[in-house]
């Protein structure tokens, strides 16, 4: 078996077609809906970090309104909102050890 060299490159764009709808929460960002955004993260991408944790953060402050009364703050948290561009580019050196066992670098 013989040494070998993988290589992958992977890149990604994603936007909102026409006019994004205005809403004040996290659920869309520029019309394009949290959970189509992306982020990296994992052993099939970044290695080293856990799944899913390389995204851009939004500070997301909650406020209790009631009519009459001043705004009560509630809590201040940094959420992830995902990104709307990847490049991600992975290589690998493969050595043979044993028989079918390999290793990676």
């Amino acid at each position: 078996m013989a040494t070998a060299i993988g290589v992958r490159v992977r890149a990604s764009h994603i936007r909102a077609f026409g006019e994004p709808f205005r809403e004040r929460a996290l659920s869309t960002v520029r019309g394009v809906p949290v959970f189509r955004r992306v982020f990296l993260g994992g052993e099939t991408e970044v290695r080293g970090y856990d799944v899913n944790s390389i995204a851009p953060l939004a500070r997301v402050e909650r406020f209790v309104i009631s009519e009459g009364n001043a705004p009560v703050f509630l809590s201040n948290e940094v959420r992830p909102i995902g990104g709307d561009t990847q490049i991600v580019f992975n290589a690998e050196y493969r050595v043979p050890i044993v028989w079918r066992l390999s290793s990676a670098a």
